[in-house]
C-alpha cells in the first residue's frame, strides 16, 4: 500500500481512516450526548534519549459518550538548550481509534522549547456516538490514548 511509503501519507491514510487506532479530527462534538459512559485513559511516553518530562494532568476521565472533554499534558525541557519536538498518539484497543475525536490537539506540530521551559498542551476530544453501533466498539469501556515524544526534524 502506497500509504507505508511515506509517513507523511501514512499520518494521512491513518487520520482518515482511524487504522491502528489513530484518533479522528473533528471540528465540534456532537449535539447527542448519550447515557452510556466510557473511561479514557491517558499515557505519555517520551524517546529514551530525551532530556524531558511529560505526563497526563489526570490519569483517567469518565464521560458520556458524546460529551466533549478537555484536559491537558504537562511537558518539559530538562536541558539547558532549546528542544524541538513532536508528539504522535494513538488509541487502544484499536477499534475505538476511528470513534475517539479530537477537536483540539498538539499532535504532529513541532513545539520548541526553551531550556528549563514548562508547558500546557491542551486536547480536546469525545466519543463518537456510532461507537455504541460497531460490533466491536460497542462492548468497550475502557480505552487508553496514548501519546509519544520525539525529537522533530529541522
Amino acid at each position: 500500500m502506497l500509504a507505508y511509503a511515506s509517513p507523511s501519507l501514512y499520518r494521512m491514510f491513518c487520520q482518515l481512516t482511524g487504522f491502528g487506532g489513530t484518533t479522528m479530527r473533528a471540528s465540534q462534538a456532537p449535539d447527542k450526548i448519550l447515557e452510556q459512559s466510557v473511561t479514557v485513559t491517558f499515557n505519555a511516553d517520551i524517546q529514551q534519549k530525551l532530556p524531558m518530562t511529560f505526563e497526563p494532568e489526570e490519569k483517567s476521565i469518565t464521560l458520556h459518550i458524546g460529551q466533549e472533554r478537555l484536559t491537558h499534558y504537562r511537558v518539559k525541557n530538562l536541558s539547558d538548550k532549546p528542544l524541538k519536538v513532536v508528539a504522535t498518539y494513538n488509541v487502544t484497543p484499536d477499534a475505538m481509534g476511528r470513534f475517539l475525536n479530537k477537536t483540539q490537539c498538539f499532535c504532529f506540530e513541532s513545539l520548541t522549547l526553551n531550556p528549563k521551559q514548562e508547558a500546557s498542551l491542551p486536547i480536546s476530544f469525545f466519543v463518537d456516538p456510532a461507537a455504541t453501533e460497531d460490533k466491536d466498539a460497542s462492548k468497550i469501556t475502557t480505552l487508553t490514548l496514548s501519546y509519544t515524544f520525539f525529537p522533530a526534524k529541522e
